[in-house]
């Protein structure tokens, strides 16, 4: 599997504990002061970073937003710009990174050549 899409998809994991994190602090404010509106925005805005982060890798694995997500209410689409977006800028940090890696390869070859 390609390197990149293994580190996306670490990005992702590390994304849904901070959620669980960010989630239980939430309650633990609700329950305390009754008003955590600052953090529910932050809980709010992270759980829509990683939505869409999520449909960008599954997408760039080849499978289809059909196929991502059957179920979606109406109101709640995601952003197919921010979808997109997010593949450019994983798709220019693959293309940035790979000549790095073809001349290390090529200086590796020559050295035991």
């Amino acid at each position: 599997m390609d390197p990149n899409i293994l580190k996306l998809k670490a990005i992702l994991k590390e994304d849904v504990a901070l959620i669980r994190l960010a989630k239980k602090q939430l309650k633990a404010r609700q329950r305390m002061y009754n008003d955590a509106s600052m953090l529910q925005k932050g809980v709010e805005q992270m759980r829509k970073e990683a939505r869409h982060t999520h449909i960008a890798y599954s997408i760039m694995r080849g499978r289809k937003y059909e196929e991502i997500e059957q179920k979606v209410r109406k109101g709640n689409e995601p952003d197919m710009n921010l979808v997109s977006y997010i593949i450019q800028q994983i798709t220019a940090k693959i293309t940035a990174a790979k000549p790095a890696e073809e001349i290390k390869e090529t200086e590796s070859q020559a050295a035991v050549g």
